[in-house]
């Protein structure tokens, strides 16, 4: 254990006293991410006495999290290599009428970062705009997988994919839980949404906050964020307040040892090293700086015969 700002830290988790654990639990517990990944996402940031055991009990009353029980898996789903970097391979899906609204799911094999999209139209034209403007932030990935929905299957997308050197893969017709990433992917993302429906927010806004909640949570498989693996840092969301700020703690430590800047205006008389001649040793001499040629730099008239030297 380490007191840091008067802020006492076990590793570098925050030890909570009692009378704030309820507050850190609802701010856990925004999003209703479930049980493992809500102890998953305490261990990155606090702790106390039987943490486990507080969380356990937060989510069995919760009402919205009951309700959303996922149901036993009928058969194991057909597994899929693990990718070696973020953006190979992509599982693209629809999710919907849901909500009143269609949206475009996709996921990242590799990191598990999910993106969400509302979709006005699910034509192959509308698809292929919705790609085309994440792939402009992410890259072209490698290969994309796909259910055999008539967007996924038009010849348009096919020419769209095909253009940009993507293999499409497409699952076994009848048989959409061979695309299990993406499968999974939509189980998740209206779970998530239908545990905020009785929050406070636009659709828009409990989109918005369900992602960053995702996207910040340590994943059940990798034990990493998506978005640590995907984007190669960690993205700061309102628990990382709970935690001292040690990088400004050091900076002002260092710079209390730091010197002050010393600085010289023109017409001030100095002392300056005499480095002229064949001496071993420079001498000091009284000098007069007549010009400032940069930050640490000047033109100092010396004493000795009203000569001038560079310093």
């Amino acid at each position: 254990m380490t007191v840091e700002e008067g802020c006492l830290l076990r590793g570098i988790r925050v030890i909570v006293p009692d009378r704030y654990r309820d507050d850190i639990l609802n701010e856990l517990h925004v999003n209703h991410p479930g049980m493992v990944r809500m102890k998953a996402l305490a261990r990155l940031f606090v702790w106390w006495p039987n943490l486990d055991m507080d969380i356990e009990t937060r989510v069995a009353k919760c009402e919205s999290c009951r309700k959303q029980l996922p149901n036993m898996p009928q058969s194991r789903s057909n597994p899929w290599l693990w990718p070696n970097k973020p953006w190979e391979r992509v599982h693209i899906d629809y999710a919907g009428p849901f909500l009143n609204n269609m949206f475009l799911v996709v996921v990242d094999a590799h990191s598990k970062w999910l993106d969400v999209v509302r979709m006005s139209s699910t034509s192959a034209e509308s698809t292929i705009n919705a790609l085309r403007y994440m792939f402009s932030s992410y890259g072209l990935p490698k290969e994309v997988v796909s259910d055999n929905g008539p967007q996924f299957v038009a010849a348009e997308f096919e020419s769209f994919i095909k253009k940009n050197g993507i293999k499409h893969t497409k699952s076994a017709p009848y048989h959409p839980s061979s695309n299990g990433e993406a499968e999974r992917a939509v189980r998740t993302f209206k779970t998530g949404m239908k545990n905020l429906e009785d929050e406070e927010g636009t659709l828009n806004q409990k989109l918005a906050s369900f992602l960053l909640s995702y996207r910040t949570t340590p994943h059940t498989l990798t034990k990493v964020t998506p978005a640590e693996l995907f984007m190669g840092r960690k993205l700061r969301t309102r628990l990382d307040i709970i935690r001292p700020n040690l990088k400004q703690s050091v900076q002002l430590r260092t710079q209390q040892h730091v010197k002050k800047d010393c600085t010289m205006e023109v017409g001030d008389l100095v002392m300056v090293h005499d480095y002229r001649g064949q001496k071993r040793k420079p001498s000091w001499v009284r000098g007069l700086i007549l010009q400032k040629l940069g930050p640490v730099t000047y033109t100092v008239q010396c004493n000795k015969m009203g000569s001038r030297n560079t310093i």
